[in-house]
């Protein structure tokens, strides 16, 4: 899970995604590079990627590769799969890669109220 904002209020809604993803986390590994991140989850090596507050040109090639590796996902905002286009150049992107025997179970977790 990446943060691309230095906004304060963009990372407490990253927090509290977090805060729902939590429990059913058994470790989360953040390298720093989101491209690199995505990359992982395309290789088996993390069960998916969560990027928050994410510019186009920072995700777009690891997204496809992540898209022709087998993962599913894409948008969390606009719902558009991994294969980005160019009409999210203007805005941040949620961006969500995980293999198919995963997202529907992260999914889950996201849409599931914070516990309090």
């Amino acid at each position: 899970m990446e943060f691309g904002s230095k906004r304060i209020a963009q990372h407490r809604q990253g927090l509290r995604v977090f805060d729902r993803l939590r429990s059913s986390l058994l470790k989360m590994r953040l390298s720093g590079c989101a491209s690199l991140d995505l990359c992982h989850a395309a290789a088996g090596r993390a069960d998916f990627c969560l990027l928050m507050h994410m510019r186009l040109w920072d995700v777009a090639a690891a997204s496809l590769i992540a898209a022709e590796a087998g993962c599913r996902g894409g948008d969390l905002r606009t719902g558009r799969g991994l294969k980005l286009n160019a009409t999210a150049h203007d805005r941040t992107i949620d961006l969500l890669a995980a293999n198919p025997s995963m997202l529907r179970q992260v999914q889950a977790a996201l849409r599931a109220r914070p516990r309090k």
